[in-house]
């Protein structure tokens, strides 16, 4: 089975006093196996990093690495693509995974997306995204609502409407 396939669906955990979340066991062996940096006993090492949607989120060290040549590939003299580097590349920072499969959470990141007590670690394919209860029920009404305008347009052009 594909390890990207194991970083799916969502798990409700605390932030600690030292802005530190632990990891799901569930979702720590595919992090594993999406891994440049560990063998299967070893420290393993994440980057957290804002993504694509502007969430806080945790990569596999190979799938950031991926993620960094392909930011670096986009035209160096677009406003839109330094944007996105900068946003991206300014945000990561790269951890180990301590004994109790925690890391901490970067102060202005974690302060900026409100992430403290209760929060959603929610897997969404190659990287997991770190989200406050808030903002995981505000994305989950955004998606709902997309998919039911994709559903609508599908009935539409089936029945001709």
């Amino acid at each position: 089975m594909d390890a990207a396939l194991e970083l799916t669906g969502m798990v409700e955990a605390k932030v600690d006093d030292r802005n530190r979340v632990a990891i799901p066991a569930r979702f720590v062996e595919s992090l594993r196996a999406l891994s440049l940096s560990a063998d299967s006993k070893g420290p393993l090492e994440v980057v957290i990093s804002l993504d694509l949607m502007g969430k806080l989120a945790v990569f596999p060290d190979k799938v950031y690495s991926d993620f960094r040549e392909h930011l670096a590939n986009q035209d160096p003299y677009s406003f839109q693509s330094e944007g996105m580097r900068t946003l991206i590349l300014g945000s990561s920072e790269r951890q180990t995974l301590d004994k109790q499969s925690r890391i901490r959470i970067p102060n202005p990141l974690g302060k900026r997306k409100g992430l403290r007590g209760e929060i959603v670690v929610q897997g969404v394919g190659n990287r997991l995204q770190l989200l406050s209860m808030e903002d995981w029920e505000k994305s989950l009404d955004a998606y709902e609502a997309q998919v039911e305008q994709m559903r609508m347009a599908e009935v539409r052009r089936m029945t001709g409407g």
